[in-house]
């Protein structure tokens, strides 16, 4: 292989000198013909077999061009330009060119400077951008005749570029469902999913996390496989759905795809709801046969109209309600004294109403309200009222032998009775004996006392309805004469005492 072919392979691009007869008689080089520069990447793109590498072809090219006069003469200097161009669409690095200058001959005038090495000028030109040229100058003279054979190479290191389009995979939730919803009913929760990328979304799955309160009206809250998502594709998935409890509740709808990427969207949902709450108010006591006046309320409280609200109030035992003394803050809707009816509460509203009842058994009356309505609607509340009746407290004395003789025992027997509707409380008999009686003993359910003429007997607790004491005084007989034996009643009901006389007559020697 020849030094030519050799520098040709080793990537030395040669340039012949223009001008024949002064260097040889050569004719000038042709101009080499740059290198087509490579097509657009979209253009080869679509040639690529599918699924295969990218590969990107590069042909790098420096032309050498001499300009000068083709003849000379001897020792005369004459000017010539050697031109470096970069053929092809991308810049080079480290060009360097270098020409070979014959021994005979001398070089002068060289712009830019070049470094000299064993007979050879190197220009080291750096970058060359895409289709620049740039000029190198000197002059060249022969002392002898004949042909001057200069050489010129050049050295680059080329490089291969390539467009590769980097697209990326997006993901977008919206969820839609109502602000607000009502207890009991159904509503829908919709989710759409797209692709705001340039790329597909792989394998897109949602997830849903769904608050409590909620239960599925048709299908159950389970996530779903949206498989792949094209660029500015979307998917809507909708879900029917049943509020069974009042509340504010958070839903989150969370797409994601192998690829990394993911999207959440959250939405609350308000699930409205009414609220009764029931009172019915009276008098703690009230006497026997004496009027008392219960107020009856019912209140939304919550923040939805209550719907077909019935509310009956039940009166305790004992209390009877005429009719004709019903009164009432609104227009009676039922002829029921005891209860109303109403198309609807709003939220905050409340209605009330008044009974006026007549106490006629005594006793603890415990009085009911119970307010209904739809959607499952309930409140209740009660009150209790003492009946106080009357209690009637009666006393007898008797005595059961009458006469008595001398040195005798006399015997009084007090019967203490509670014939009212009432139980007294805090009885107490005291008993005075006359001078011809002398006290020997006392029988009863209490205790008693004797002192000089009186015989007192502690105080008896309570007395209910219909109940009796007998209590018994025992006496000596000591002297004859008509006698008065007297006994006092006083108790918590009594205002002014009970007095009883017993008379006995004594006989003797």
């Amino acid at each position: 292989m020849s030094k030519l072919k050799r520098w040709a392979a080793a990537g030395v691009l040669f340039a012949g000198v223009v001008g024949g007869a002064a260097f040889g008689g050569s004719k000038p080089d042709a101009d080499p013909t740059p290198a087509a520069p490579p097509a657009p990447y979209e253009e080869w793109k679509a040639t690529e077999p599918a699924g295969l590498p990218l590969a990107v072809r590069s042909d790098a090219a420096v032309t050498l061009k001499w300009a000068g006069p083709a003849e000379a003469k001897v020792n005369r200097p004459a000017g010539y330009t050697l031109t470096v161009a970069n053929a092809c669409g991308q810049p080079l690095s480290k060009v360097v060119v270098q020409v070979r200058v014959p021994a005979e001959a001398t070089a002068s005038d060289v712009e830019p400077p070049a470094r000299a090495v064993g007979g050879v000028l190197l220009w080291e030109v750096g970058t060359l951008d895409a289709r620049e040229t740039k000029d190198v100058r000197l002059s060249l003279a022969s002392p002898a005749r004949g042909a001057l054979a200069c050489q010129a190479w050049v050295t680059f290191t080329g490089s291969a570029s390539m467009s590769v389009a980097v697209r990326e995979p997006k993901l977008a939730v919206k969820l839609t469902l109502p602000e607000s919803v009502a207890v009991d009913d159904g509503f829908q929760v919709k989710y759409e999913v797209s692709n705001p990328g340039d790329a597909p979304a792989d394998k897109v799955s949602v997830a849903v996390s769904e608050p409590t309160g909620f239960i599925p009206a048709s299908e159950p809250p389970a996530g779903v496989e949206l498989n792949d998502l094209s660029p500015a594709g979307t998917r809507t998935v909708t879900r029917e759905r049943k509020a069974v409890a009042p509340g504010e509740y958070t839903y989150a709808v969370t797409a994601s795809s192998p690829d990394g990427v993911t999207a959440t969207a959250t939405a609350k949902v308000r699930v409205k709801a009414p609220k009764l709450v029931a009172a019915i108010a009276g008098p703690a006591e009230v006497g026997l046969n004496k009027a008392a006046a219960y107020t009856v309320k019912v209140t939304n409280v919550g923040d939805l109209v209550a719907e077909g609200v019935d509310v009956r109030a039940g009166l305790g035992t004992g209390l009877r309600t005429p009719d004709a003394i019903v009164q009432t803050s609104f227009p009676a809707i039922t002829h029921d004294p005891c209860s109303r009816a109403f198309a609807g509460l709003q939220p905050g509203e409340t209605q009330e109403f008044t009974v006026t009842t007549t106490a006629v058994k005594p006793g603890d009356a415990i009085s009911t309200v119970i307010a209904t309505g739809k959607r499952g609607l309930r409140a209740a509340a009660e009150c209790r009222t003492v009946v106080q009746g009357v209690p009637g407290i009666r006393m007898e004395v008797i005595d059961v032998a009458d006469p008595v003789e001398t040195g005798k025992d006399a015997v009084y027997e007090i019967r203490v009775s509670n014939t009212g509707t009432q139980t007294d409380t805090n009885l107490k008999v005291v008993c005075t004996l006359p001078p011809q009686l002398k006290f020997l003993d006392a029988a009863g359910p209490v205790g008693v006392e004797a002192a000089g003429d009186r015989v007192v007997f502690e105080p008896i607790r309570e007395l209910g309805p219909r109940a009796e004491v007998v209590l018994k005084v025992r006496a000596k007989a000591v002297a004859a004469g008509n006698t008065r034996f007297r006994a006092s009643l006083t108790s918590g009901h009594l205002t002014d005492p009970v007095l009883k006389e017993e008379s006995t007559t004594i006989y003797g020697e």
